[in-house]
């Protein structure tokens, strides 16, 4: 009996939103579980917590501006063809053109970065740049195939800023990919693109590479942001990121072998 309270005292007072799972072990090895009776919820826990997440904070939200710019058809080519035109934010009035997402409609993974950068600019697709360079070749080292994936941004136009109104503004585009695609696993590269997801409370330094269960996909990540690698001025910082970052894709190509 006291031990079903303490269990259920232990679940009503964990907070997704701060789920540390390195803390969580550091604090309490593994070999000390077995005497937990709380350690057999924490894997359920850990799982659900970014859908608990999002449930915290979605009634915070307000509308994304982008809806009124969503065509009748949710199918990928009419999203990309409508996102031309949107004038949610103040950033298409800078930008060159809208930046959609690529890759197939059946593809198993969703790559979701940031914005685009100058380069995507021009070119009018996303990860073309340097810091796209870098992401090639990450996952041809982990063995994911880029042409297999669906690559898109949280924001659909090039700026100086990607974050706040503009994240809140494009956040329809990224649910109606989503819903188009309905991918087994969405990895998202760097805090903006994790934020549209789960709001401005989460942070990517206490979550990154770990797995979790969401209302959008099986399995969700985050990880670094390439871009972030490559603004690194430090040379041993930098090795020291490519190599978590080529671990935390590296578990993404297994997570994904373990769905199928």
């Amino acid at each position: 009996m006291l031990e079903e309270l303490w269990s259920a005292y232990y679940v009503s007072t964990f907070n997704p939103a701060r789920l540390n799972v390195r803390a969580m072990r550091a604090e309490m090895p593994k070999k000390h579980w077995a005497t937990l009776p709380e350690a057999r919820l924490i894997p359920q826990l850990v799982r659900k917590a970014p859908e608990r997440t999002a449930s915290m904070v979605a009634p915070r939200l307000e509308p994304s501006e982008a809806s009124r710019y969503l065509p009748a058809s949710r199918e990928l080519p009419a999203l990309a063809a409508a996102a031309k035109e949107c004038r949610a934010c103040p950033l298409h009035e800078r930008a060159s053109r809208t930046v959609f997402g690529e890759g197939p409609a059946t593809a198993q993974v969703m790559l979701v970065g940031e914005q685009p950068g100058d380069t995507e600019d021009r070119e009018g697709r996303p990860f073309l740049g340097p810091a796209g360079q870098l992401l090639d070749e990450v996952l041809e080292q982990v063995g994911l195939r880029r042409e297999a994936l669906y690559v898109t941004n949280a924001v659909k136009h090039f700026g100086w800023t990607g974050e706040g109104r503009e994240v809140l503004a494009c956040k329809a585009w990224l649910e109606a990919e989503v819903s188009a695609v309905k991918p087994r696993m969405i990895v998202c590269l760097g805090a903006t693109a994790s934020q549209a997801f789960l709001g401005p409370g989460f942070r990517i330094n206490l979550s990154r590479g770990q797995v979790f269960e969401t209302p959008w996909a099986k399995a969700w990540m985050a990880t670094f942001h390439p871009s972030a690698l490559l603004r690194m001025p430090d040379e041993r910082s930098r090795a020291e990121t490519r190599a978590h970052f080529e671990a935390d894709l590296r578990k993404v190509a297994e997570t994904l072998r373990a769905l199928r």
